[in-house]
C-alpha cells in the first residue's frame, strides 16, 4: 500500500535489524537464566547485579551497532542492495533506506533495554504481566496507529516505522517501571517449599 520500493527497502532494515537483534535476544535469555538461579537461592541482590552488569556489556554493544547505522548506512545497505539491480530508482531507495536505518538505530537501543529488563520479568516468573504487556502495547502503540495512519490518512514509510519505534519504546518504558517496582524480587518459578521438600530428600 505505500509502494514497492518501499516494501523492499523495509524488508532489507527488517533483516539489518535481524541481525543487530540476535545479540540482544542472547542476552534476555541469560539474564532470564541468572535471574532464575539468583531468587532461587534467595539473593535478589545478585539479580539485580547481573542484570546491570549484562545490560552494560549488551549497551557497548548496541552503540557499536549504533554507530555504523548512523554513520556507515550506505556500506550497510551495500551488504543487500546493488547499484546494477533491479530495485527501481537505486539513489531514492539508498536515501530511504539511510533514512530507516536512523530510525532502526533508536530502535535497536530501546528494543535492547526492553529485551533486557524483559528478560529479568521472564527470570522471576512474572510472565502474565509480559503478555499483557505485549498485547496491550501492540494493539495501541502500534497496530491501531498503523492502520488509522496508513489507510485513512495515507501517511507514508516513515510514520509506519516511526509507530514500530513508539511500539518498542513503550514496551520498555513499561517493563522498566515494572522493574524497578520490584515486585519481581519476591516471585519464584519453584516455590520455596517445594524446593526445601526436595533437598530433605
Amino acid at each position: 500500500r505505500i509502494g514497492k520500493n518501499e516494501l523492499a527497502i523495509s524488508n532489507i532494515v527488517l533483516s539489518v535489524n535481524s541481525l543487530a537483534f540476535m545479540p540482544a535476544m542472547g542476552f534476555s535469555y541469560g539474564i532470564s537464566t541468572l535471574v532464575g538461579q539468583a531468587l532461587g537461592r534467595g539473593k535478589p541482590e545478585e539479580a539485580r547485579d547481573a542484570t546491570w552488569s549484562a545490560i552494560h556489556i549488551l549497551m557497548a554493544y548496541t552503540f557499536a551497532i549504533d554507530f555504523l547505522f548512523v554513520f556507515a548506512p550506505d556500506q550497510v545497505l551495500s551488504l543487500f542492495i546493488s547499484s546494477g539491480g533491479t530495485m527501481g530508482d537505486y539513489g531514492s531507495v539508498m536515501d530511504t533506506g539511510r533514512n530507516l536505518l536512523q530510525i532502526v538505530a533508536v530502535y535497536v537501543f530501546m528494543d535492547a533495554l526492553y529485551m533486557s529488563f524483559s528478560g529479568v520479568l521472564k527470570g522471576a516468573g512474572d510472565t502474565n504481566f509480559i503478555m499483557w504487556n505485549v498485547a496491550i502495547v501492540s494493539l495501541f502503540a502500534m497496530i491501531f496507529p498503523i492502520y488509522i495512519g496508513i489507510e485513512i490518512f495515507h501517511m507514508g514509510i516513515y510514520y509506519a516505522w516511526l509507530c514500530v519505534l513508539f511500539f518498542v519504546g513503550a514496551l520498555f518504558i513499561v517493563s522498566f517501571f515494572r522493574y524497578h517496582q520490584k515486585k519481581w524480587q519476591k516471585m519464584l518459578v519453584v516455590e520455596a517449599e517445594i524446593v526445601s521438600v526436595q533437598g530433605s530428600r
